[in-house]
């Protein structure tokens, strides 16, 4: 038990959260009805092609797997079963779906639509900068220099049940990471700093002033959940492609692709444990990065000395 908890305090609140959520909507209710020693592979089989069925992607229905099986490998350790049923159950291959975020005349019809909400800077933000949700809801005022232009990642906001939870970010390599920021982005927050301090005044005496830079009108912090739902109605009224909230973040990272930006920086202001994990998710989106590269070499090379090696006629 003692190395129970210790690994339950190891966990970040919203893997925990995505285990339990795991367990209370996905396992139980498909499975909670069987005794340990009615669990048998066809069972478990069965449970993991109607989630394919239901739509689940491959990744998550890995996940819910391996959260059934490691409970089902806790009761064979306790000689509850003699075997774990999930064990050699065939699962979908792991690959990463491709990512299609928006276009740039997308996202620009998006950002036009997403101005006119009091909000609207947050999505400003997440495009050009590709911060999680979570990132951006506990941004505050001190992290943000608007006069050298560069954003600090410190936390993240997470929701937990029926709390919200600050904690460090996703990854290690994400936390106190600086990013350069665009004017665009700089008018931006300007513009939602001005908007704030008159919220701030006319909430008076009520207002929470927890110095978050997105937040409720009365400075309360923000339920990320709560984001994704505004994001999604703003889409539907900007009537584009549906495409999720962290969609935006992988459009950050296809913009500064397309611009040629390494992708070792990319991944450092994604804040990516590591650049294959950058290489691998964004792999059918730099094609075109490794000609430029190649163009660039071949163009340092004169012409003439070009020509020696490769035109002049084979005798």
């Amino acid at each position: 038990m003692a190395g129970q908890e210790g690994q339950q305090r190891q966990l970040r609140a919203s893997t925990l959260r995505m285990y339990r959520r795991y367990v209370t909507e996905d396992i139980s209710p498909a499975l909670g009805r069987y005794r340990l020693s009615d669990l048998h592979p066809q069972v478990v089989d069965e449970f993991v092609a109607g989630l394919l069925a239901d739509g689940r992607g491959k990744v998550t229905v890995r996940r819910i797997h391996a959260t059934l099986s490691s409970a089902l490998t806790s009761a064979r350790k306790l000689r509850l079963i003699a075997v774990n049923p999930a064990a050699d159950v065939e699962l979908p291959d792991g690959t990463r779906r491709k990512v299609r975020p928006w276009e740039p005349a997308e996202l620009g019809t998006f950002l036009g639509v997403a101005a006119e909400h009091r909000l609207g800077a947050l999505f400003e933000v997440a495009a050009f900068t590709g911060l999680r949700r979570g990132e951006l809801c506990a941004l505050r005022w001190s992290d943000v220099d608007l006069v050298n232009q560069v954003i600090t990642v410190r936390t993240q906001l997470v929701h937990t049940g029926s709390q919200r939870l600050e904690g460090k970010p996703k990854t290690r390599s994400g936390e106190d990471r600086r990013l350069d920021i665009g004017s665009r982005v700089v008018g931006a927050l300007l513009a939602h700093q001005l908007a704030q301090q008159s919220e701030r005044e006319a909430a008076g005496t009520a207002y929470q002033d927890n110095d978050r830079v997105f937040c409720r009108e009365d400075g309360a912090d923000l339920d990320p959940d709560n984001v994704s739902r505004i994001f999604r109605r703003l889409v539907a009224k900007a009537e584009l492609r549906p495409v999720r909230l962290h969609d935006v973040r992988h459009g950050a990272a296809s913009l500064m692709l397309a611009s040629g930006t390494d992708i070792a920086v990319v991944s450092k202001r994604l804040g990516h444990s590591t650049l294959s994990l950058t290489a691998d998710t964004y792999s059918h989106l730099i094609g075109g990065i490794g000609r430029q590269a190649a163009d660039a070499a071949e163009a340092i090379v004169p012409a003439s000395a070009h020509t020696l090696h490769t035109s002049r006629p084979q005798k």
